[in-house]
């Protein structure tokens, strides 16, 4: 994407450091830190070389009490039974990304800025957990929505993230800040709408019980990304506080750009298939099922 405008450097940040000795920058903006033990090797070699340094975390950090309603930055994080582990899991990569956080902030002290993204969405998004939902709306026809109408949903354009970034580090910004979107969450028959009316999609949206749903072997996260189903002991997620990231600069692409840009993206990938999501065919067998 950015040719001709950056210098690239290439080299392994697990024990190849020496290609930035020679370097001096006002800021990192570290994307891909999973494992502490690379992050401290990153953050400290740049300590002098660096005047901030933003750590890209996730709201997967949190570890809120059953049956919470939101999250902010207080909320308690998530704390892994052994930190000497490195393979990346979903059971731990929140609590990585804790100690990562950690390491930063023990470096730099103020001259950190923690980011915990929630749901990043948008063209080159690599799950494809959000773009399933345009790209079936141009399907057309008889369309699975799902069963909880209310569901919450919070998103965020990687535009925007980047852009909050930016603002952050020209501020000298420093502090943990949960990047999430719209300014409220999203209902998840609302968002649906909205989507299908930006893309003018000529596609029924068709609901049903979600345990009915569930019994006929849709699966929420699956079949149906970023959708919790029956289950809304993690609806927290998807009540994030955003407050403190608005207050110091966040603003929010709107819903029609984010699905308009993401179809004009689709169909520069051709015919590459999603990774989640039902194809048209699974779709209708799961529509036979819950005829049944």
């Amino acid at each position: 994407m950015f040719d001709g405008q950056v210098r690239r450097i290439y080299g392994d940040r697990d024990g190849d450091l020496q290609k930035l000795a020679a370097e001096k920058f006002d800021a990192v903006i570290d994307t891909p830190g999973y494992v502490p033990r690379v992050v401290r090797a990153s953050a400290e070699y740049l300590r002098d070389k660096v005047e901030r340094y933003m750590f890209i975390s996730s709201i997967s950090a949190y570890d809120p009490p059953a049956g919470a309603q939101t999250i902010d930055e207080d909320t308690n994080l998530a704390k892994l039974k052994d930190e000497s582990v490195e393979e990346i899991t979903p059971e731990t990569y929140g609590g990585l990304k804790v100690l990562c956080e950690n390491v930063v902030n023990d470096v730099y002290g103020s001259d950190a800025t923690i980011v915990r993204p929630g749901y990043i969405v948008g063209s080159y998004d690599p799950t494809d957990r959000f773009t399933y939902y345009p790209w079936r709306m141009m399907q057309g026809g008889r369309m699975i929505a799902g069963g909880r109408k209310d569901a919450p949903l919070q998103i965020i354009d990687a535009r925007d993230i980047a852009k909050f970034c930016v603002t952050l580090l020209e501020r000298d910004a420093d502090g943990t800040f949960n990047v999430c979107g719209p300014d409220r969450p999203y209902g998840w028959e609302e968002w649906l709408m909205r989507a299908k009316i930006a893309l003018r999609a000529g596609v029924d949206l068709e609901w049903f019980d979600p345990q009915k749903l569930e019994d006929a072997g849709c699966k929420p996260g699956a079949d149906l990304p970023l959708y919790n189903g029956v289950d809304t002991s993690t609806d927290s997620f998807m009540r994030c506080d955003n407050s403190k990231a608005i207050a110091r600069g966040l603003t929010f692409t709107p819903l029609d750009d984010t699905v308009r840009d993401l179809i004009v993206w689709l169909k520069s990938r051709g015919s590459e298939a999603l990774k989640v999501g039902m194809t048209l065919e699974r779709e209708q067998e799961v529509f036979k099922a819950l005829q049944g």
